[in-house]
Order: C-alpha cells, then sequence, then structure tokens
C-alpha cells in the first residue's frame, strides 16, 4: 500500500520530542497545516504511543491515534482513541470510538462509543451514541437521526 503525504509545517515525530514549527508552510496565528491522502479506500494510518501531531490534519481512511493529536482532525473515515492515546482537537469523522481521552468538539457522522476507558470532554453532534459502563461524557449531545442510506439528517433534501 502506498501513502503519499503532504507536510505543510506540521510537527509528527516519531520517537522524539516536539519541535516548535516555524517558517513557510505554518499557518495563520501560527498553526500549521498538514493534509495526508491515500489512494487506497478505506486504508488507515496510526499515530503511534510517542508520536505528536500539532495543527490541521485532513486524512482520507481510518486514523487510530495511540499518541497525541492537537489542533484540528477531518477524518473521512473512522477515528480510534487507543487508551494511552489523547486528542485535543476540533474532531469530524464517520465513527469515533474513543478509548483513551478525547477533548474537545466533535461531529460525528454515525456513531460515537465512549468505551469504560474512555473519557470525552466537550459538545458533541452524533447520529448514535454508545456509553459502555464507566465511559465518561462531560458536554453537552446534539443527536440528529439519519435517513437510512443517504448519511443526511431526516428532513434535510427530502421531498414531500
Amino acid at each position: 500500500m502506498e501513502t503519499e503525504t503532504q507536510n505543510e509545517g506540521t510537527t509528527a515525530q516519531p520517537r522524539g520530542r516536539p519541535r516548535p514549527v516555524d517558517g513557510p508552510g505554518s499557518g495563520p496565528g501560527g498553526q500549521s497545516t498538514s493534509t495526508a491522502a491515500t489512494g487506497a479506500p478505506g486504508a488507515g494510518i496510526a499515530l503511534g504511543p510517542r508520536d505528536l501531531i500539532q495543527g490541521k490534519l485532513v486524512y482520507e481512511g481510518d486514523l487510530r491515534v495511540q499518541g497525541t493529536l492537537e489542533g484540528e482532525a477531518i477524518v473521512s473515515g473512522d477515528l480510534s482513541v487507543e487508551g494511552q492515546g489523547t486528542v485535543r482537537a476540533k474532531v469530524e469523522a464517520r465513527n469515533v470510538a474513543v478509548r483513551g481521552t478525547l477533548d474537545g468538539e466533535a461531529s460525528v457522522r454515525e456513531r460515537l462509543l465512549i468505551a469504560g476507558s474512555g473519557s470525552v470532554q466537550g459538545n458533541v453532534k452524533v447520529a448514535r451514541l454508545a456509553i459502555e459502563d464507566g465511559g465518561v461524557l462531560n458536554g453537552n449531545v446534539t443527536m440528529e437521526k439519519r435517513e437510512p442510506g443517504n448519511g443526511r439528517p431526516r428532513g434535510e433534501g427530502a421531498s414531500g
């Protein structure tokens, strides 16, 4: 599987301490931006336990976070925050499973699962919500019923 990644000033460093990002590619206000694309639908990447991404990540596929993600993440597929993973970001994804920590707004097109070891601090917008015994959710929840098959909220684009 071949993955093409374009980094525009994002800090993504395995096995080391994060470095400050300066210079060309840094976004407004010192924020950095990263865009990752893959040629295989449904392909995924994993952010390891000692990895860090700061800035904006736009990714086509599934993303598993075992390290730290800060800023904003727009994922076309599923986002999984593993037990040791920490996400301090505004996130958008199809499905989100939290076994670690998610601190920030989440917009989930289908299902948010908060496992017994998971913690979500922030407002969430979801179609479906599942919280296992021991899971924590502190924030406001907005639920929208989805039309089967098209992924849009009921009433949006419907005739009659």
